[in-house]
């Protein structure tokens, strides 16, 4: 219940957003939970908007150290792309974002209504290149649901009723 708080705080720009990541930071500072940032990158985003830079940077370099050494080690997940391209922004370098977010899409990101509200991200909104990655995001989803519905697969009524 309290990373969902905590989510939602994050996801609204709630006001007590700090206080909502306090208690996951002393117990777990680098979870994921329902977005893909990690507790202490959201957590130093929240510090930046308070203007908080000095406190807010040294929980980036953890955040970024952490996800490079398991990129490093060939985990191949999405949302390790995330947490570095999310870090890359809260650093102001949105170009390394983008370099980031290629690799989340090669590696089976889609979702693109998530991206799209984030935060962290939001500075990526007016970039073309941000824009062509959720477009493609898109397409990829939008052609996976066209072959689901070919195949009936989107017909809940047909998949549940018995066989004959």
């Amino acid at each position: 219940m309290k990373f969902l708080r905590a989510d939602l705080a994050f996801l609204t720009g709630a006001a007590d957003l700090e206080s909502a990541l306090e208690p996951l930071m002393e117990k777990s500072a680098s979870n994921f939970s329902g977005v893909f940032e990690s507790v202490r990158l959201r957590y130093a985003y929240a510090l930046g908007k308070r203007g908080e830079a000095a406190r807010a940077a040294p929980l980036v370099d953890e955040a970024e150290r952490i996800a490079r050494e398991k990129v490093e080690k060939g985990d191949q997940s999405p949302a390790l792309r995330i947490e570095l391209a999310a870090a890359s922004v809260l650093r102001g370098d949105n170009g390394g974002a983008l370099e980031w977010l290629s690799p989340a899409y090669d590696a089976g990101f889609r979702d693109y209504g998530t991206l799209e509200r984030d935060p962290i991200l939001a500075a990526l909104a007016g970039d073309a290149r941000f824009r062509e990655i959720l477009d493609r995001m898109r397409k990829d989803v939008a052609a996976q649901r066209a072959r689901a519905r070919d195949r009936g697969l989107l017909d809940v009524d047909a998949l549940l009723a018995p066989r004959k």
